[in-house]
């Protein structure tokens, strides 16, 4: 077939309008291109600058095509030299989404252990920490009512309370329980 400049505008046109691959001549590409090498100056460069946005339209279309999990079944409207471009991007992608999936999953497998043990090793960390704290500078309570388990001022976990047990909790944190009269100081 012959294309012309109305050719290519007609399949641009469709193009542009439709997610999907349109319906374009089984020999678009060498005819598109052997039209416009035989345009004056003046009319070759839109001629090809409509010809690229075709390509690149349709390569996009391919593209997106290929990134789709599962997707196994062959485009509709495609012609040969973009079917090889298909296989080609279809047989990267699958290497890579092998590879990268493969390694992501190892190393989050690796990293959830790794994550595992320096959660508890900064947890006892803490712990020792809060007792420290606690035992430095807190301030002496009775509590008045029961409290559930709560996260003191300095993030560590107290409780839970039963009336009439005395505690070292954080200045802050005592201060809060001693305000709300659920605890009362014995410093």
């Amino acid at each position: 077939m012959t294309l012309d400049f109305k050719d290519l505008q007609r399949i641009y046109r469709a193009e542009r309008m439709s997610a999907s691959l349109q319906d374009i001549p089984k020999d678009f590409y060498s005819s598109g291109l052997g039209f416009i090498s035989k345009l004056g100056k003046e009319h070759k460069e839109p001629a090809l600058k409509l010809f690229e946005k075709i390509y690149y339209s349709r390569v996009g279309k391919i593209t997106r095509l290929v990134s789709r999990e599962g997707e196994t079944s062959i485009p509709k409207n495609i012609v040969s030299i973009e079917m090889e471009m298909y296989k080609e991007f279809t047989a990267v992608m699958s290497e890579y989404t092998k590879k990268i999936l493969k390694e992501k999953k190892d190393k989050i497998k690796t990293e959830e252990k790794t994550t595992e043990e320096i959660c508890d090793v900064v947890n006892e960390e803490k712990t020792s920490e809060e007792r420290k704290t606690v035992e430095e500078g807190g301030i002496v309570v009775r509590i008045i009512s029961p409290i559930p388990a709560i996260i003191g001022s300095d993030r560590g976990h107290y409780g839970p309370f039963k009336e009439g047990d005395e505690v070292r909790l954080p200045a802050a944190t005592a201060r809060i329980l001693m305000d709300r009269g659920v605890a009362e100081g014995l410093d």
